[in-house]
């Protein structure tokens, strides 16, 4: 009780310096109080719980895997219940049966994967405004210069046109 009575005094505790800037004042505050001394075990705990909590990971992360985690099992379980429906028919054959499931599964990675929108700007570097229309929900959105895409297009047609010359560039290249 006294150490902290004690630590409540010192030498500008009652009358600060009008004169001296604000900034100086609360930097005076902050640092103008006598330490108490800490023992070496008071300091380990200290250290010891500072390092679990920083061990722990981020909250939301462990709620996003959480529900990653959900959806999987979900996915899971509807692959389950396709497999087990397949089994019991009987009028199907074994490969049939074991295209169908490729299908599905293909089907359920498919979903996983985001699109990707690209969405063309100026040469400026100023781009459009998204219409929120074309863009699909959850959509990566990749900006590509116009040019870019106005040369692709030119390819892919010259591609087209004749498979064998644009076959042999490609081998030149390589």
């Amino acid at each position: 009780r006294m150490d902290l009575l004690d630590s409540g005094y010192n030498r500008y505790t009652f009358e600060p310096n009008e004169a001296l800037p604000v900034w100086f004042l609360e930097d005076e505050d902050k640092y103008n109080k006598p330490e108490l001394p800490i023992s070496k075990e008071q300091m380990n705990q200290f250290r010891q719980r500072l390092a679990e909590i920083s061990r722990r990971p981020i909250r939301k992360v462990v709620e996003a895997r959480a529900r990653k985690k959900k959806r999987m099992a979900k996915k899971l379980e509807k692959l389950r219940s396709t497999a087990m429906s397949l089994t019991e028919t009987s009028d199907m054959s074994e490969h049939a049966k074991a295209r169908q499931m490729r299908k599905a599964v293909s089907k359920l990675a498919k979903q996983d994967q985001r699109p990707v929108t690209s969405v063309a700007i100026k040469k400026g570097g100023g781009g459009h405004k998204l219409d929120k229309k074309k863009v699909p929900k959850g959509a990566k959105v990749k900006t590509v210069d116009r040019r870019m895409k106005a040369d692709l297009r030119g390819e892919k047609k010259a591609r087209k046109r004749n498979p064998g010359r644009f076959k042999m560039q490609q081998r030149k290249t390589q």
